[in-house]
């Protein structure tokens, strides 16, 4: 139940409960103006169905942004297909230094191959779906591909959101620092309340970890390679390796939240500049300006579509790193309670405990 706190106030309150072993005992219920601390709700059930919660979302960022990495590597292959390949050139070559169609010897070997290898050129200049029974020109893809994308990160900020919040507020629930349980110490010893909470912080800090990719505690390309000797996932980011490791993890970790963004600029861009680019369907040798009827409202169609796109995209990258945020000082907090117990020095009202 959450109480109305002045700022900069803290009220304390004791609430009773029966533990697992039947037998009733005392907690504390801390309320701050950094939210409420009760984990007189919290029981193992409650906090495996929100961590398998907090683990399905993780998932569906990750198929999200793996769906977007696909599409968008997809209208790239595409593009440089249609326009820089070696078919592209050497086609364009044939159709400008003869017509296949009127060379005699038509049905020779030769002909016959390089007329199938344009063909089977022409053909690779659609992208087929699959899944939804659809061909698509390359000619359309900026347009077309920019809608899909769009589409998907209208979805990559809904689950970034679902993922920030839905794991957000489990730390912050489960959130017990030394000080605020400092209550629970008897005599110099830890009162079994205290483990029973710290178990669950180290439970479900890991848990979280474990399944992330984009949100990590550490953000460096180490490697663990012994068993023995300091932690290398804490070594200082100073000097060229740690600076290159540090700055190397933040590209990796952001680039796929920008990769759709700069597929679809280079890929409207060569759409662009196709249209002054001879064609080999035209055969002429020589480089007329296509301007058609198209080029300004598909203009016009791309930048209403690549504004969202780019708008949720960044959207979506903040709240990852919201997320990373709020587990590396969730992480930072547990591990420095777990060097510092409680003891019964640090026990604020030492008769209050009955």
């Amino acid at each position: 139940m959450a109480l109305a706190v002045p700022d900069g106030t803290r009220q304390a309150t004791r609430v009773s409960y029966i533990a697992p072993d039947g037998h009733p005992r005392r907690s504390i219920k801390t309320m701050s103006k950094h939210g409420s601390k009760d984990w007189v709700a919290e029981s193992p059930g409650s906090i495996s169905a929100r961590l398998s919660s907090a683990n399905a979302s993780q998932v569906q960022t990750r198929a999200t942004l793996g769906w977007m990495a696909i599409i968008s590597a997809m209208m790239l292959i595409a593009c440089y297909n249609a326009y820089l390949s070696y078919d592209y050139h050497y086609f364009l070559k044939v159709a400008e230094e003869r017509d296949l169609s009127d060379k005699a010897g038509t049905h020779s070997i030769p002909n016959a191959l390089l007329e199938q290898s344009a063909k089977d050129w022409a053909t690779s200049r659609t992208i087929q779906i699959g899944l939804i029974g659809i061909r698509v020109s390359v000619d359309d893809a900026a347009v077309l591909g920019t809608a899909v994308l769009a589409l998907q990160s209208f979805w990559l900020v809904l689950v970034t959101r679902r993922e920030n919040h839905t794991i957000g507020f489990l730390l912050r629930d489960t959130d017990a620092s030394a000080q605020e349980l400092s209550a629970d110490a008897i005599s110099g010893e830890v009162h079994p309340r205290r483990k029973e909470i710290n178990d669950q912080r180290w439970l479900i800090f890991h848990a979280i970890s474990a399944n992330a990719v984009f949100e990590t505690p550490n953000g460096s390309l180490m490697s663990v390679y012994s068993l023995r000797g300091a932690n290398p996932l804490q070594a200082p980011d100073t000097g060229f390796r740690g600076r290159a490791s540090k700055y190397g993890f933040r590209v990796l970790r952001s680039f796929f939240f920008v990769f759709p963004v700069f597929t679809s600029l280079i890929v409207f861009s060569m759409d662009r500049v196709s249209y002054f680019m001879r064609d080999p369907f035209d055969g002429v040798p020589s480089r007329p300006s296509r301007m058609t009827n198209q080029f300004w409202p598909s203009l016009a169609a791309y930048v209403v579509l690549f504004i969202p796109l780019a708008l949720c995209c960044r959207k979506a990258s903040r709240f990852s790193h919201a997320t990373e945020a709020v587990l590396r000082e969730y992480g930072a907090k547990l591990m420095a309670d777990l060097r510092t117990p409680v003891t019964s020095g640090d026990v604020v009202q030492p008769g209050a405990w009955r």
